[in-house]
């Protein structure tokens, strides 16, 4: 018999294990960008934006690791525990997929900004569990981000869409 605690392990368990493969995943995707050769005459290179992904996702991971081993070892009142809800994990793995396939199929269309904005606000108001107005507000204002850092900085047009 089960007894009440172990749902909480199962979680920590979880996010130990996201927490491993998020901070594996960023020091290979930065190996294997910073492996790239650099474009003749530009101060940035194919490997860029890669290895500025990966360097902000080893802190993300490394933070998630950090924290589930010390609550393993240190009873963490303040934290609060809940089980593990396959329903919710698997609407958020359906989000995530939704985001690439919608800008492959919809983006020439509408924009990226708007599919991805609309995309990505789905995907983290399934994760913050119905906070609507402010995961569109920051998914707005980080899309726009993104738009514009490939459009100015790396020289990469995005789709506008046939709308606008």
């Amino acid at each position: 018999m089960l007894n009440k605690s172990t749902p909480s392990v199962q979680y920590s368990l979880f996010e130990l294990c996201w927490g491993l493969g998020i901070t594996l995943v960023s020091i290979y995707v930065y190996i294997k960008a910073n492996a790239f050769p650099d474009l003749p005459g530009n101060i940035v290179g194919p490997g860029t934006f890669p290895s500025i992904i990966a360097a902000i996702l080893f802190p993300c991971g490394l933070l998630l690791v950090i924290q589930n081993v010390t609550s393993y070892f240190v009873q963490d009142k303040s934290r609060q525990k809940t089980e593990l809800n396959w329903l919710s994990l698997i609407a958020i793995f359906v989000a995530v997929l939704l985001i690439p396939l919608s800008n492959v199929f919809f983006a020439e269309q509408y924009g990226f900004v708007l599919i991805s904005t609309l995309t990505t606000t789905c995907l983290m108001s399934l994760m913050r569990r119905g906070k609507f107005v402010s995961s569109f507000i920051i998914s707005f204002i980080a899309v726009s981000v993104f738009s514009w850092i490939f459009s100015n900085y790396l020289l990469v047009p995005l789709p506008t869409g046939d709308i606008f």
